[in-house]
């Protein structure tokens, strides 16, 4: 998984990723350690202070949304948002969720049921995978994945938000460093302009987009064996004129429509 925008570009920011399940191994929580003892500038203090502590207060765990009852979709779309941003975007270095892309979306939606057990800070993918188990109950809702690859002073960034369309309306929802590369509310009548919106966020943040991923829609069967086609579009920025962007997204948004 890439960084998600405004990560600080550094030769040290390895991506660790915890593979041993949790609770963190003990290996797992030394690499974690030894991370913030390099880039933080009073890392060994913090550590003394906080790593076997038996004085800090427990963190009150977010609850994910109840979805029934008389709600509208806007509602519930944004209990949906509230509930990742509880969750908090993660900093500390380390992807405490695996997520295997070519798994089926059976396998996917088990990580998205460890992330509400562990209540653990997510990143971008983790908060995707998060938001298609909990929009998969909302019928006449189509889901799919939108993925940016932009440039940051000849640095080169990934992040992933999704895509949300009903009633003739697009919208997103995600985790971000910043706000307004995340949740976009379901007033967009295009997927031209929800994407341009995107695109205008990115240069406000100093990002160049150069490559939009758009997945095949995904769906809402929770015991599928189906693969989300992670590039079932790829729009390379450079080469498409607004006109071709138009219709290429034009004719995606019919094959969503009919998925």
């Amino acid at each position: 998984m890439g960084d998600c925008p405004l990560a600080c570009p550094s030769t040290e920011s390895i991506r660790l990723i915890n593979k041993s399940g949790l609770p963190l191994s003990a290996d797992s929580v030394d690499k974690l350690w030894s991370r913030v003892r390099r880039r933080h500038p009073d890392g060994r203090s913090v550590e003394n202070r906080i790593r076997g502590s038996h004085s800090l207060t427990p963190p009150t765990l977010p609850k994910p949304p109840v979805l029934t009852g008389p709600m509208i979709l806007s509602q519930k779309i944004s209990l949906i948002q509230q509930y990742l941003l509880q969750l908090e975007y993660n900093h500390t270095g380390m992807q405490y969720f695996e997520v295997i892309k070519n798994r089926p979306i059976s396998r996917l939606v088990d990580t998205a049921r460890d992330i509400i057990r562990e209540s653990l800070p997510i990143k971008c993918l983790e908060a995707v995978i998060l938001s298609i188990f909990l929009l998969a109950s909302i019928d006449n809702l189509k889901m799919f994945v939108i993925g940016f690859k932009s440039e940051f002073k000849d640095k080169t960034h990934r992040h992933v938000v999704l895509g949300i369309f009903s009633e003739g309306r697009f919208g997103t929802v995600g985790l971000s460093r910043r706000p307004e590369l995340m949740y976009k509310p379901m007033k967009y009548e295009t997927l031209t302009d929800l994407l341009m919106e995107f695109i205008e966020s990115y240069k406000e943040c100093g990002h160049k987009v150069v490559k939009i991923d758009l997945s095949n829609g995904i769906t809402h069967d929770l015991c599928s064996c189906e693969v989300i086609q992670w590039k079932f579009l790829t729009i390379i920025m450079r080469e498409a004129t607004l006109e071709e962007l138009k219709k290429q997204l034009a004719k995606y948004t019919h094959i969503l429509r009919n998925s």
